[in-house]
Parts: structure tokens; C-alpha cells; sequence
């Protein structure tokens, strides 16, 4: 689920809430509005997946923000990460220090994938390394 996912997925709860507590709110109401919500994240998928320009600026792209031994300053601002949320990815992974880790990638859907140093010459990795370059 990425971001407009979960807006999407609260603002329809939300607005459903409203028509069971509210005494006030049209049910009709309620119905346009979740439905103009559903179009407009449908409108939004289908667009992002015939139009790439548009997809690249709607979704985010994985990030490296730590390679061998060095976090990714940069990197860490663009995707709003501290170096704590980094380490805590890290020990999450059950790796007890950075130095038995070769990548930190931040995945478009928020997650951060661990990239243990066995694994040096995974081509994935290689290419986000040239891209943060």
C-alpha cells in the first residue's frame, strides 16, 4: 500500500464514520464522496501506469542511504531519515551493528531493506549505488 493508498483508505473510513455516528449526514452524500474518492485513486493508478513521467512523480523510488560503512547524507534528507531510524532498521533486521551490513535501501512503500555484506554483489544494490552517485 503506498501513501495515496492509505490517504485514500483513511479519508473513506473516515467519511463512513461520520455517516454512523452523524445524525445529520445524507447517505447520498456519503456515497459521492467515497465514490469520488475510489475514482480519483483509480484515475491516479491508471494514469501512473500508462504515463511513466507522471508515475515518477507520483511514486517515490528506492533510495540507498547507507553503503559500506557510510550513511548517505543526502540520501537521508531526501527520504527524511535520521541516522537513529537507520540503526533501528538495522538492529530490526537482528543485525547488532552496521559493520556485518553492506546496504540500507529505503523501499517506496516507507520500509527500509537490509542488505547483509554476503550479499555485496547483488546487481540491485550495485544499481542504486550509480544512481546515488
Amino acid at each position: 500500500m503506498n501513501n495515496f493508498d492509505w490517504i485514500i483508505t483513511v479519508a473513506a473510513g473516515s467519511i463512513l464514520g461520520s455517516a454512523i455516528l452523524l445524525k445529520d449526514v445524507v447517505i447520498t452524500e456519503v456515497l459521492v464522496a467515497v465514490s469520488l474518492l475510489f475514482f480519483l485513486q483509480y484515475l491516479l493508478t491508471w494514469t501512473s501506469a500508462h504515463f511513466s513521467t507522471f508515475d515518477k512523480v507520483v511514486k517515490t523510488s528506492p533510495q540507498l542511504v547507507f553503503f559500506d560503512g557510510e550513511y548517505i547524507e543526502h540520501a537521508m534528507k531526501d527520504a527524511r531519515l535520521t541516522r537513529t531510524e537507520v540503526e533501528a532498521g538495522v538492529r530490526k533486521a537482528g543485525f547488532g551493528d552496521s559493520s556485518r551490513v553492506m546496504a540500507v535501501v529505503f523501499e517506496a512503500d516507507g520500509e527500509l531493506s537490509i542488505v547483509p555484506k554476503s550479499e555485496i554483489h547483488d546487481q540491485l544494490i550495485m544499481k542504486l549505488r550509480s544512481e546515488a552517485s
